[in-house]
């Protein structure tokens, strides 16, 4: 059926090379990543005894967080050199 869909596309191709390109490589489908949701999961968290703070938990907020923590060590003025 590909090969005559090629065929009738005009592409010049056989059956049998269509065969073997599917035995070798087979069909692949892309799997494309989820679209993000638009509600924002939110947890309370606990900073001190008395402060509470709401930060949202998806996962690019954390990766972002992840991210900032990074930058904020290598750029911060503590950057220590050990020789």
């Amino acid at each position: 059926m590909i090969a005559q869909k090629l065929s009738q596309s005009g592409w010049q191709i056989s059956i049998r090379s269509v065969q073997r390109v599917i035995e070798e490589f087979g069909l692949q489908k892309k799997t494309l990543p989820m679209p993000p949701k638009n509600d924002e999961l939110i947890i309370q968290t606990q900073r001190t005894r008395r402060r509470t703070r709401s930060e949202p938990c998806d996962s690019a907020s954390l990766e972002r967080g992840v991210r900032q923590l990074l930058a904020n060590k290598v750029s911060g003025n503590l950057v220590a050199f050990g020789f």
